[in-house]
Parts: C-alpha cells; structure tokens; sequence
C-alpha cells in the first residue's frame, strides 16, 4: 500500500480551492461539501490547483507543473509564438518539491473532472514523452523540463470522471460562430470585472493573453471595459488555446493524436448516464437531471456527423457529455473492467458507467454528503492499494 498524495484537476470554469469563490461554491463539494478536505481528515493528502477556468489543456498542464514543482509557468516558446500570447506567467512556490524522491510523494495519482479530463491526458503524456516541437524550437538552456519528457515515473495513476476525453458534440454542435459568440460573451462578462478586486474571488488565470491583470499583483482597480480589448480577445477565440474549441470532438480526436502513454502508470475511466431510450429511438432524460441539461440532452440526442464519426452511438449522454466522449482518448489501449480482475499499468480501463447520475453529480451536485465522500475515499483506497509497476 502506498501513500502517494492525489491531485484533484477541475473541469470548465473550475476555479481550485483558491480565490474567495472557495469559501461560499467548490469544484468538489458544491454548496455546503468540501470533499478534498474530508480526504484530508482520513488520511488522504490532495491538492486541488486553480489552473484556469477558462484555460487551455495546454495552459492548465503548464501551470500544474509549476504548481507542484515550483518556479515561473513556462507556456513555452513554440506554442507562446503559436497563440500570440506571453511566453511566461505566474510563479508558484511549488506544492510537491520533493516529488520524484523515495517516500510518499515519490509518484502522485491525478484525477481530471470533466474538462479536467483531457486536462490531466495532456499532463500525463507531457511528463512521459515532452514536446518535440518545443525541444526543437527552444534553446536548451531556456527548455522547461516538462517539454523534456522522461518522468512518466512521476505518475501513479490517470483518472478521468466525465471527462471530455474525446470531446462532446454539445460543442460541435455549435459551430465556429456559435463557439466564437458563446467565448465572446463569457470573456466578456468576465474581463468586466477582472481587474477589480472581484479577481481574487474568481480568479480566471489568463493574463498572458492580455485580458486580465494578475490579481495578486494589480493595485490598479478598476471595471474593464471588454470592447477595449477586442483585439486581444480576437486572438484568443481564433487560436487553438480556447476552451470551446478544445472542447470539440474535432481538437479532441486531433489531441489525442499525440498523446504518449505510461507504461508504468494505471490508468481509468468514469462515466455517468443520465439519458435512457424512450423507446422512439431517441435519448431522454430521467427525472433529477440538472435543469440546464434538459436543454442540451435533446441537442446531443439529434446531433449526427458523419465526417467526424457522430452517429447515433453518441446519443446516450451525462446532460451535457456523449458517454462516448467520456471513453478514453481515441487510439489509446483500453478494455472494460472486469469485476476482480488483476489490473495492469499502461492500459486504460473503462469503468462501469453509473445509470441516474449527471455530469454534475462528481461534483456533489445533489448528492448527499455521506454518500459522495464514500465514493471518493473508496476511488482513492483503490489507487492507494494499486502495487507499483
């Protein structure tokens, strides 16, 4: 049995336990929860980063290694040049200093919500296999280390709850237009009162795109007017950094084109549903479902694409994700967990998908207390009791 400390990676417009926004709404916990610090008190260490709700994969990994590790967050040279923004960010005093060394934090577990799921794929194959075009296109002395690859080590396991995986067609859907206005918007209304000191309540961790003024530093304070800073904004939704963008089934198969895997690291795969077949050949949700969803089931219910492979497999959702968006990365070794089966490393596997719960329900939306804190510390007793490989 190991002891190794887990990383809990919000999804879309997760802010991490940092921020007063923590104090009253949590990514794991809602109103009224607050289940990384339950784990805490029975004995699981964890971490939960603020890595930007509206930040790229990309971004997000960045920032999470110098939020474990310590030091300035590098986006890197390439992809800065690429995405027209600072090639540099925050600094973080490093979390995890010591991990990598012989003892419990010699390897972590990692578990991505959501957006959060491509997020820590993204993650877990730079620390294995690095960036080929940042090593090729950064001096090496200026090369961050997680663009070197070789810690695959520093991994004990790969979860993904709901994870975007492979995309949800309830962003396809919206076409380039449709993304662009819905971004707009978002931004917008955020940008408003990013250098107020509303930031620090929810910080959005973008100032290297010029939108924002890092809240711990700005002494400036005052409301932004979003028109100003169209030309920044522009950037933003015409790259390849913006989150509704990434969040389609077209980034995500291309995503995950390039992800490496660990050989050495275990790998998993949640999922709930909360569609069934009204017995017309059509998706329908059942009761309890998130208000929000009953809006976006019937779109994922109808949407069909053939030149990106959404077929009438991907109707079946969690309210707002295909359950075939929730698989593991498309090309990646997986199989179905077989009750009591000896699990290996370097295989993801596809865990039973959990019938009447939505994408909301991981974090703790109308769950009951006692009920959502088992479940995670039996998630996390099962990764502690996984052997090293």
């Amino acid at each position: 049995m190991n002891q190794y400390p887990t990383v809990f990676v919000s999804g879309f417009l997760g802010a991490g336990d940092e921020g007063g926004l923590h104090k009253i709404y949590r990514d794991f916990g809602v109103f009224g929860m607050d289940m990384p610090k339950e784990m805490r008190k029975r004995g699981y260490e964890n971490f939960q980063p603020g890595v930007g709700p509206l930040n790229s994969t990309w971004d997000r990994a960045c920032i999470l290694w110098a939020y474990l590790m310590g030091g300035r967050v590098d986006y890197g040279k390439v992809h800065s040049e690429q995405n027209h923004h600072e090639r540099y960010g925050r600094t973080y005093p490093g979390v995890l200093k010591d991990w990598g060394q012989d003892g419990p934090h010699k390897k972590i577990n990692i578990i991505g919500h959501s957006f959060g799921g491509p997020t820590v794929c993204l993650f877990s194959s730079l620390l294995q296999a690095g960036c080929e075009a940042e090593r090729a296109g950064t001096p090496e002395d200026e090369l961050s280390d997680l663009f070197k690859g070789g810690h695959g080590h520093l991994l004990h396991s790969v979860t993904t709850l709901a994870g975007t995986n492979n995309g949800t067609p309830a962003t396809d859907l919206l076409g380039v237009k449709g993304r662009h206005f819905a971004g707009a918007l978002l931004y917008g209304a955020f940008m408003t009162f990013s250098e107020t000191r509303a930031a620090k309540f929810f910080d959005l961790r973008n100032e290297h795109f010029g939108l924002m003024k890092d809240p711990a530093t700005n002494t400036d304070h005052h409301f932004t007017n979003p028109w100003k800073r169209r030309a920044e904004l522009k950037n933003v939704l015409n790259s390849d950094d913006e989150v509704f963008w990434q969040m389609s089934v077209e980034h995500s198969k291309k995503q995950a084109e390039h992800y490496a895997m660990i050989p050495t690291a275990y790998y998993f795969a949640h999922s709930v549903r909360m569609t069934h077949d009204n017995g017309k050949g059509h998706q329908v949700p059942y009761k309890g479902i998130t208000p929000a969803f009953r809006i976006t089931v019937p779109f994922i219910d109808r949407y069909r694409n053939p030149r990106l492979g959404i077929d009438d497999t991907w109707a079946p959702s969690d309210g707002i994700v295909s359950l075939r968006g929730t698989e593991p990365p498309v090309g990646m070794p997986s199989k179905a967990y077989e009750e009591g089966e000896t699990l290996q490393p370097g295989l993801w596997y596809v865990m039973p998908t959990v019938e009447g719960k939505d994408h909301q329900s991981y974090i703790g939306m109308g769950e009951k207390k006692a009920e959502y804190y088992d479940y995670f510390e039996g998630l996390l007793k099962t990764l502690r009791d996984l052997p090293d490989a």
